[in-house]
């Protein structure tokens, strides 16, 4: 379940972009506005790093929740000195 939501969100993330950079390339070639399509690929490239810090931070927090999940037992201590 939760893999295919993953699987869904992603692909409609990757729908979205390829409508926008269809959007850029309409700005460039079609209304002659560079400096537009220039400024709509850097709130591109400002998403695609906030998805990727979010996707850095859930796989933290999910490594951080299975560490919490498994108890280890500690290491056995051993004497610093041994009485002979």
């Amino acid at each position: 379940m939760y893999r295919q939501l993953v699987h869904e969100i992603t692909q409609t993330f990757k729908k979205i972009s390829d409508e926008i950079i269809d959007i850029e390339n309409k700005l460039r070639s079609q209304h002659n506005l560079p400096e537009v399509a220039k400024f709509v690929a850097k709130v591109q490239e400002e998403e695609k790093l906030k998805l990727e810090t979010v996707r850095y931070r859930l796989s933290c927090e999910s490594n951080v929740a299975s560490d919490f999940q498994v108890k280890k037992p500690p290491p056995p201590s051993l004497p610093l000195f041994q009485v002979i």
